[in-house]
């Protein structure tokens, strides 16, 4: 690689690491608690994690948070699971527990 490029990915990785410590700043980390997780270490949470999409908090028990790498960018994961993912599956398991069914969002593709 010649040196612009490698500057380039440089560039990408630090706004992929600016996102991601957003991310776990906004979902409810500590300072202290996202630099540990910027790390690349699990970190075992109890306690609450805010979801924008669903607009509310949701209580975890002995869970394990990670930054970790899924085709070449940065996410975070909660017991492994893609912390989108992991806040839809709580968001479900809330309404089966209040007695609604799931609502399956529509796609949200182009229509021709």
């Amino acid at each position: 690689r010649d040196a612009q490029e490698s500057r380039g990915l440089g560039d990408v990785y630090k706004r992929q690491m600016l996102r991601i410590e957003k991310l776990c700043l906004a979902v409810g980390f500590t300072h202290e608690q996202t630099a540990h997780l910027m790390t690349g270490k699990p970190l075992p949470y109890n306690g609450e994690l805010y979801s924008d999409e669903y607009r509310r908090k949701f209580k975890t028990n002995d869970v394990t948070a990670k930054v970790g790498t899924n085709n070449g960018k940065l996410i975070l994961a909660i017991d492994g699971l893609h912390i989108g993912e992991w806040f839809k599956k709580q968001f479900e398991r809330l309404q089966q527990n209040v007695g609604l069914k799931p609502i399956q969002k529509k796609n949200k593709g182009f229509k021709l």
